[in-house]
C-alpha cells in the first residue's frame, strides 16, 4: 500500500503518484485527440481537457503542499490560476483578429510575473556554477526568437517583446530552486517558442506543431507545480 505523502489530521492525503497519475492521464487524452486527422467532436475534448489542466494541478498543489502554505506554494497557485485563464479566456473571445491572441499573451504574461515572484528568492542560486551558463543559453535563445518573430509581428511586436522578457525571466529564475522546477521553466519556454514560431514564422514549424506546444506545456505545467511542492516543503 502507498504511503501518503502527507496528513492532515487523521484523514490521509492521497500519495503523490495519484495526482502524476491522473494528471498524465488528463493530458494523454488531451494529447491524442488533438493529432492530425481527428474529427472535430475530439478536438472539443482537447479544448476541454487543456482548460482543465492548470486547475488539476492546483488541486494536487493545494492538497499536497506543507501547512500552511508556503509563500513559493501561494505564488504557484496564482501562478496556475493565470495559466488556467489563458487556456479559457481565448475560447470566448470572438474570432476577432489578433484578439485571441492578446488575450492569451496577456493572461499567460501575468502568469509569467507570478512565477517569477514565487522564485525570486532563489535568484542568486540561478546564476550559479552550471545554472549560470544555462540562464545565458535562454537569453541567447530568447534574443534569436524575437529576430525571427518580430518583423512579422506588426503591431503585435510590442507585447510580442514584453512577454518574451517575462518568460524568458521566469525560465532563468526557475533554475533557483531545484532541478524539477528548473526543467519545467525550461520547457514553458521550449512551448511558447514554439507558438510564437507558429504565429510569426510558419515556415519553421515542426510535423504535428500543436502536439509538440501542448505536449511541452502539460509537461512544463507538472513540473513548475510539484517542483514548487517539492521545494516548499
Amino acid at each position: 500500500m502507498p504511503v501518503p505523502l502527507a496528513t492532515t489530521g487523521t484523514r490521509p492525503r492521497l500519495p503523490l503518484r495519484r495526482y502524476v497519475i491522473g494528471y498524465a492521464a488528463l493530458a494523454a487524452v488531451m494529447l491524442v485527440t488533438r493529432l492530425p486527422g481527428v474529427g472535430e467532436g475530439a478536438h472539443r475534448v482537447s479544448t476541454v481537457t487543456q482548460w482543465l489542466l492548470a486547475p488539476a494541478l492546483a488541486l494536487a498543489v493545494a492538497t499536497l503542499a506543507a501547512r500552511p502554505w508556503p509563500r513559493l506554494v501561494r505564488w504557484a497557485l496564482v501562478a496556475l490560476g493565470w495559466c488556467f485563464l489563458g487556456d479559457l479566456l481565448p475560447s470566448l473571445v470572438p474570432d476577432g483578429g489578433s484578439n485571441r491572441f492578446l488575450v492569451m499573451v496577456g493572461a499567460f504574461f501575468v502568469a509569467q510575473l507570478s512565477w517569477i515572484v514565487a522564485f525570486w528568492p532563489w535568484r542568486g542560486a540561478a546564476f550559479r556554477g552550471r545554472q549560470r551558463w544555462a540562464a545565458t543559453a535562454y537569453g541567447l535563445v530568447a534574443v534569436a526568437l524575437l529576430a525571427v518573430c518580430v518583423p512579422a509581428a506588426g503591431p503585435l511586436a510590442v507585447p510580442v517583446v514584453g512577454y518574451a522578457a517575462a518568460l524568458t525571466t521566469m525560465a532563468v529564475l526557475a533554475l533557483g530552486p531545484d532541478r524539477v522546477v528548473a526543467w519545467g521553466g525550461a520547457l514553458f519556454l521550449v512551448s511558447d517558442s514554439l507558438i510564437a514560431i507558429e504565429a510569426f514564422a510558419p515556415r519553421l514549424t515542426l510535423p504535428g506543431h500543436g502536439v509538440w506546444v501542448m505536449a511541452t506545456y502539460a509537461a512544463a505545467l507538472a513540473l513548475l507545480a510539484f517542483g514548487a511542492v517539492r521545494t516548499g516543503r
